[in-house]
């Protein structure tokens, strides 16, 4: 059986950003929470979620995906409920903006996320439909 978390480490090189910005540092404490997590994955399933259908991985992905839409929006509301409160010329209304802004930007992007999750399904069983008839032509 072959140790589902052998390609972890080249999945987290080909997702981090490319400069040498705060996000890429950054990226390393994010790294070290997913390495964390699928290890902690392991202690709990053993690496039975490495032999799940295409499907079904992203299926799974998709309700995380809903779940960075959903969170963030609770987050939202409340930094929306505090900034009905503030007088207009507070100095805190700007910033309070800014934040509602940046959590609007991660759902948008949940958003994208979960619609691409879906038609990638549908190519990659296109895909897989295709290798299967080009083998049964005894290719």
């Amino acid at each position: 059986m072959t140790d589902g978390l052998d390609m972890l480490d080249d999945w987290l090189e080909r997702i981090k950003p490319i400069d040498l910005s705060d996000q890429s540092i950054e990226h390393r404490d994010f790294a070290d929470e997913v390495r964390e997590r699928m290890k902690q994955g392991r202690r709990s399933y053993g690496d039975k979620s490495f032999s799940l259908p295409f499907s079904t991985l992203i299926y799974e992905s998709q309700q995380e995906a809903i779940d960075l839409a959903g969170w963030p929006y609770m987050a939202w509301r409340q930094l929306r409920q505090w900034e009905a409160k503030l007088k207009p010329e507070d100095e805190l209304r700007v910033p309070l903006e800014r934040a509602m802004e940046c959590l609007e930007t991660i759902g948008w992007h949940a958003s994208l996320t979960w619609t691409r999750m879906g038609r990638l399904v549908t190519e990659v069983m296109e895909m897989q439909q295709a290798n299967n008839d080009h083998e049964q032509d005894g290719a």
